[in-house]
C-alpha cells in the first residue's frame, strides 16, 4: 500500500492465450491464460497461469472470447489471497499490453 493506504497497482503487461478450443461439453471456449504482472513500483515481475472458460458460441468473434478469458483470469486471480485482500490492484491497459492467442 502507498503512503494514502490505497491498494498499489500492478500492471498486467503480457497476455497470452493457449490451447484455444471450443468444447461443446463445456458449452464455450477453453484456454489456458498466462498473465505477467509489473509492480508499478520496481520489482520482479508476477507470472500467473489460469485454466478459463468463455460462455460463448461457436461462432463468436475471437475478440470478444479473448475479452471473456481475460476477464476470467482477472476474476480468479482476484480470488488469490493477495489481491482478495485489497494490497494490490491489477490494472489492465490493453492498449499497453501485449496480447497474444493460439489455440
Amino acid at each position: 500500500m502507498d503512503e494514502s493506504g490505497a491498494a498499489s497497482p500492478i500492471h498486467a503487461t503480457k497476455i497470452d492465450i493457449a490451447d484455444l478450443h471450443f468444447s461443446a461439453g463445456a458449452e464455450g471456449y477453453q484456454g489456458y491464460v498466462s498473465i505477467e504482472l509489473r509492480p508499478a513500483q520496481d520489482g520482479p515481475p508476477i507470472h500467473l497461469q489460469f485454466l478459463c472458460h468463455a460462455a460463448q458460441p461457436r461462432d463468436c468473434p475471437s475478440a470478444i472470447v479473448t475479452r471473456d478469458l481475460i476477464a476470467d483470469a482477472l476474476r480468479q486471480a482476484h480470488r488469490m489471497p493477495g489481491f482478495r485482500r485489497g494490497k494490490r490492484r491489477i490494472e489492465v491497459n490493453i492498449a499497453q499490453a501485449r496480447i497474444s492467442a493460439r489455440p
